[in-house]
């Protein structure tokens, strides 16, 4: 009975504020893209385009194929495996105990970080079932290495292995521990390297090319900080994509529910490992799963944010319970409950993150331009993304439309690809050469912008460019895309146009009408 409210609770709380009226963001459009398009027509091509394993978006295309793309059931998705991890924690804390169980229960129900992605069309909530069901079998196997148990964590390692590139790191160090504790026949260990040669073909591939998607994380251990915070407090902030308030609260309330759920988690955790040495071994999967993925992030083939490490979640979080288990019961309820209370409180807050909003979602991009009034003898320009990317929640059929990807912003602003804002600031000779090609000031021009990239004032590309050690540590997208924007207005501004700007979430659509008398 207990089971079944905890579920309840976790279904409530997963389908509550799931509708996103700003429609899918950047990410989840590329699953829906990928999953959408046709066995026959692209789609092993699309997958492979990707920097991500096939599993998923062969999962998400049983409900592109049942919901007709609708956004509510394309998010659906995420949330089925997110509820049903509930029951597998559940089950892998009995292996210990019934607190265990029942504390990983209620902790996997009611935990923000988990209830967040469960809402997004991504594949972290699928990915972090398969963990948990890869942490169920690597328990049981401790205490009964038959083979039942030794086949479920095979299949739940190949689960992992072909929903996320880099979960290789997490099963490598999952089957060390493994064969280090059952000693298993020669047979598994056959077995075990047949599983990584499957999947070594693509993750050779990816780890030996930087995808364009990495440009925009530089790797901070202060983020590995972040990581726990986010697992276990309700304040989200080492994530790409939340909505930037979250950084920026502040007051003792705010301090202590980033930080006390961690700190109370840690220590627990630390606590497990001191009183019960069967759990060092486990420890130990995310302590070299996390360096091995810091040393992947300072070479640049991998962003370390937290989302990219849920595999390691589902141990820390049996880890943390199993160590309240292991104290008194008055200190384990209070501290349980001063732990859960932070969740619950959080919920009831504006700042809560399944209730903000997704400001970069498409749909948004979409209402500007369908409110725009813009005409098919006008123009529309659009930069960053390409304009495939609005057709999900606009029809553009019939417009005039000129795109400037975020690959292709160099070659309107300079005729190095190496960025410079110093150049740009003293000699944009050359984008007013290439504004005359693309504007034409008898026609209306329509631009839009995503502001999360495009944020820079002149002011402040001054300052960048000042010292060159400053250049080198700004993404040169931001640049490149700041310097358009800015010199888009100033040539509005220049060529005596009227110019309008209007904005929306984090896009901005500058409108370029006819010459002001």
């Amino acid at each position: 009975m207990y089971l079944f409210f905890v579920i309840l609770l976790g279904v409530i709380l997963r389908l509550a504020y799931i509708l996103k009226p700003e429609g899918l963001w950047n990410d989840e459009y590329v699953s829906w893209m990928i999953s959408a398009t046709p066995f026959n027509d692209g789609f092993i091509t699309a997958v492979l385009k990707q920097c991500h394993m096939p599993l998923y978006y062969l999962y998400l295309k049983i409900f592109t194929i049942i919901g007709n793309n609708n956004d509510l059931i394309l998010r659906l998705s995420s949330v089925l495996p997110s509820v049903a991890a509930i029951w597998i924690m559940y089950l892998a804390g009995k292996t210990k105990n019934s607190f265990t169980a029942r504390t990983l229960a209620i902790m996997t129900a009611i935990s923000t970080f988990l209830i967040y992605y469960a809402q997004e069309v991504r594949f972290y909530s699928l990915l972090f079932l398969f963990s948990a069901l890869m942490l169920l079998f690597l328990l049981k196997i401790r205490i009964n290495p038959c083979k039942k148990y030794l086949a479920g964590f095979i299949i739940s390692s190949l689960l992992v292995l072909f929903t996320h590139t880099i979960g290789f790191v997490f099963v490598l160090f999952s089957v060390i521990y493994l064969i280090l504790i059952i000693k298993p026949k020669r047979i598994y260990y056959y077995i075990f390297a047949g599983v990584f040669i499957l999947a070594a073909p693509m993750i050779i591939y990816i780890f030996l090319h930087t995808g364009h998607s990495q440009w925009w994380g530089a790797f901070s251990y202060r983020n590995i900080v972040f990581m726990l915070t986010d697992f276990f407090s309700p304040i989200l902030t080492n994530n790409v994509n939340i909505p930037s308030v979250i950084f920026y609260k502040k007051g003792v309330l705010f301090a202590l529910t980033l930080v006390l759920p961690a700190l109370i988690a840690a220590y627990f955790i630390i606590y497990a490992l001191i009183k019960d040495k069967t759990t060092r071994g486990l420890f130990y999967i995310t302590l070299f799963t996390t360096i091995t993925l810091s040393a992947a992030a300072m070479t640049g083939k991998f962003v370390f944010i937290t989302k990219y490490n849920i595999e390691i979640l589902p141990v820390l979080m049996y880890l943390f319970a199993a160590g309240l288990s292991m104290t008194k019961p008055i200190t384990r309820y209070i501290f349980l409950l001063l732990y859960l209370g932070f969740q619950v409180f959080y919920i009831f807050t504006p700042a809560y993150p399944p209730k903000l909003p997704r400001t970069e979602g498409n749909r948004i991009a979409a209402m500007l331009i369908a409110r725009s009034g813009i005409r098919p003898e006008d123009k529309l320009i659009i930069t960053y993304y390409n304009p495939e990317r609005f057709t999900k929640y606009v029809n553009l059929n019939g417009l005039n439309i000129t795109s400037i990807d975020k690959t292709e912003v160099s070659h309107y602003i300079s005729n190095d690809r190496q960025i410079n804002p110093a150049d740009y600031l003293t000699d944009s000779s050359f984008t007013e050469a290439n504004l005359n090609k693309l504007i034409n000031p008898k026609q209306k021009t329509y631009i839009l912008f995503l502001d999360s990239v495009s944020f820079f004032p002149d002011k402040d590309l001054k300052k960048i460019a000042e010292k060159e050690e400053y250049i080198d540590k700004v993404n040169p997208i931001y640049l490149e895309m700041s310097v358009l924007k800015n010199e888009i207005l100033r040539y509005g501004k220049k060529h005596n146009l009227d110019v309008k700007s209007t904005k929306m979430g984090s896009w901005s659509l500058i409108k370029l009408g006819g010459q002001i008398e």
